[in-house]
């Protein structure tokens, strides 16, 4: 970071940024009156000088953001993507103007209502990822040029008169997920023999997005290793989270579809 504007923040904060080695290069703190014209002027202003290839979205009443470190690396444009109008009430111009100026592509970061938020970028082909920390460091590592599925062991045979169990865990649409619970489930101690993983125990499945291939491609490196009988890892999952009915009324869905079947390619 070379330069610093700030926006919010008391005076014991300014002082640790300083001590940090950051200057002030702009004090903003009160240059507008509601938080829809700020917006509007960063859509105006900033959003030209942003990545044309990609966005981020933020949670209007959170100030948690696990990805920033990522979207200042990729110089994403941030949008408080805030649909039914709770935090911000620009959902009819500005979002929608800066959702329209983007070829389809998937948004980095968290909605604010989700069902409402994600229609509205199926609307404009998009879908969410999610968020993640370190992603900025994870993205740049060396990935193969696809993984190569492995079967564990002999399969069982299909017999109609008896039952079959599979867990499957599914944490596909945040990249988060998969860099945390994913992990947690595979080495998970089981309560009853805690000397065995819950997945020494029990056919275990997980499913997860295909854009951990192509922005922490450790995480799914990971998880084959750590695939183990009696278990299959496998990834499911499309292209991101989005609203297949929505893509579909919006002329959207072919193109999902084929993006998401050359990542699961790579998977």
């Amino acid at each position: 970071l070379k330069q610093c504007a700030i926006f919010s923040g008391n005076d014991n904060e300014l002082a640790e940024m300083s001590r940090r080695g950051f200057a002030v290069r702009e004090d903003i703190r009160g240059r507008w009156k509601t938080n829809e014209e700020a917006q509007a002027w960063a859509f105006e202003n900033l959003r030209p000088q942003c990545a044309p290839d990609v966005f981020a979205i933020n949670r209007g009443g959170f100030k948690e953001a696990k990805g920033t470190d990522y979207m200042v690396q990729r110089k994403m444009f941030v949008l408080f993507l805030d649909t039914t109008g709770a935090y911000i009430q620009d959902g009819a111009t500005t979002q929608r103007a800066c959702l329209a100026s983007y070829a389809p592509t998937f948004a980095y970061g968290f909605w604010s209502k989700e069902v409402p938020d994600i229609a509205v970028l199926s609307e404009y082909g998009h879908c969410d990822a999610g968020d993640a920390p370190n992603i900025s460091v994870f993205s740049h590592l060396p990935r193969p040029e696809a993984f190569a599925q492995k079967t564990i062991g002999e399969l069982p045979v299909f017999d109609p008169a008896k039952t079959f169990i599979f867990i499957s865990f599914s944490q596909g649409d945040s990249l988060n997920f998969c860099q945390t619970f994913n992990l947690r489930h595979l080495t998970e101690r089981s309560a009853s023999q805690p000397d065995k993983r819950v997945a020494d125990r029990y056919p275990f499945g997980l499913m997860h997005s295909t854009l951990n291939y192509s922005t922490q491609p450790i995480v799914p490196a990971a998880l084959y290793d750590l695939a183990a009988a009696p278990g299959q890892w496998f990834s499911a999952k499309g292209y991101g989270y989005a609203n297949p009915t929505t893509l579909e009324q919006f002329g959207f869905l072919d193109l999902y579809l084929k993006r998401s079947k050359e990542a699961m390619r790579q998977m």
